[in-house]
């Protein structure tokens, strides 16, 4: 049965596991390579398995996705299904992020998204944690950022989509109150 047909059925942990061992380790980057694009091309059942099925990948096997960061932005900031959305933006954040690989149009999508209020619980949170790291490539937006997750009215916000704020809002200040390189030797004469 092809991996595709496969996965537009109802899966459970044990066929997780399979593929998992089906497409890990060194030797299987083209199964890798399968399981992505199935999980980029389809945009319903089968897509959604294969973006589950990423989700339970080991630390060694999850670095094979950091060179298709740039497709996985695309595919988040395009898909209509929630889930795969979902998901997609989880693998984002098991990955590193660098001053190259800003994209100011995921930014705005975070931002936009954060503060919908048809938009999943857990995808606003997500888009909250993924708009800070966005933001910390380029600290000039930190600001921004802060003003934006300060006007979201806490009454508006589950308890989960509060304590994520307040968690990036900490982030925030603890960035911002820390010394510069330069300012450590000349903050305290004493140590020098």
């Amino acid at each position: 049965m092809e991996l595709h047909d496969f996965l537009n059925n109802r899966i459970d942990m044990n066929d997780i596991e399979a593929i998992c061992v089906y497409a890990q380790g060194k030797g299987n980057d083209a199964r890798k390579e399968e399981l992505f694009r199935v999980m980029m091309d389809d945009e319903g059942r089968a897509g959604g398995n294969a973006a589950w099925v990423f989700s339970h990948f080991s630390e060694a096997d999850n670095e094979w996705l950091f060179s298709k960061q740039q497709e996985l932005i695309e595919a988040v900031m395009h898909t209509e299904s929630i889930t795969k959305r979902r998901i997609m933006m989880t693998l984002l954040e098991r990955q590193p992020f660098t001053k190259e690989g800003f994209r100011a149009d995921y930014l705005d999508f975070c931002l936009e998204h954060m503060a919908m209020l048809e938009e999943p619980y857990g995808i606003r949170a997500l888009c909250m944690k993924q708009a800070f790291v966005q933001c910390s490539l380029v600290p000039e937006l930190l600001p921004e950022l802060e003003a934006t997750l300060r006007l979201m009215d806490d009454n508006f916000l589950s308890s989960g989509l509060r304590t994520a704020k307040r968690n990036v809002l900490k982030k925030i200040g603890a960035k911002r109150n820390r010394p510069r390189k330069w300012e450590k030797n000349y903050s305290n004469p004493r140590k020098m």
